[in-house]
């Protein structure tokens, strides 16, 4: 199972190009790292729905998630503490129609979140539908972002997401050249975190 931004992608390079068809702020929780209540991927349907439900300032194209990016700052072990759940999926992908998967509220998949970072610092749990569970810890670029890698059981192997602490007070997070994420810290119920083992068939 890949991505739906990944699938639009393989299939624009395999069929000829043509057209397809309020914020609240949050804070960390104390003790949200603890055990997790854990999903079985039959729980959780096989293929996710596009989203559109956008917070009224949150970037909506590429472009401008990378202007987020680019006016972000590097993000503090302590700033990044807590729990960040998926709002934004976005692909430009030159050869098919722009991909937006937009949730203010959190981008799901029947009862579970679609992707969730669970970090103590810079060492994040990875809890996503589409991927394999992981823990990985954040590394510095260099240039003023952190980068973390994340397998969702691609040909190409893991993404590598740089991620910057926008000015909203979200992670903006570039993958490759025209793939897009973005999350936003919020208090959430446990048992709408994936714990499955598998990715969903």
């Amino acid at each position: 199972m890949i991505r739906l931004s990944h699938l639009m992608i393989l299939l624009a390079l395999s069929l000829p190009a043509r057209g397809q068809v309020s914020e609240a702020p949050a804070a960390a929780v104390p003790g949200q790292n603890s055990a997790i209540v854990a999903a079985s991927s039959a729980e959780v349907p096989k293929d996710a729905s596009p989203q559109h439900a956008p917070c009224t300032d949150q970037p909506t194209t590429r472009k401008q998630l990378a202007a987020s990016f680019q006016s972000g700052r590097f993000p503090l072990a302590s700033q990044i503490t807590g729990t960040w759940v998926e709002i934004g999926e976005i692909s430009d992908f030159p050869s098919s129609s722009p991909f937006r998967n937009l949730n203010c509220s959190g981008l799901t998949r029947g009862n579970n979140f679609e992707f969730v970072l669970v970090a103590d610092g810079y060492s994040v749990d990875l809890h996503a539908v589409s991927g394999y569970p992981d823990k990985v810890t954040m590394q510095p670029d260099g240039k003023g972002a952190v980068t973390f890698p994340v397998d969702f059981a691609a040909d190409e192997g893991p993404d590598i997401y740089r991620c910057r602490l926008t000015k909203r007070g979200t992670l903006a997070c570039l993958i490759r050249g025209y793939d897009g994420a973005e999350f936003r810290k919020m208090k959430v119920d446990k048992a709408q975190i994936y714990e499955g083992s598998d990715i969903p068939e």
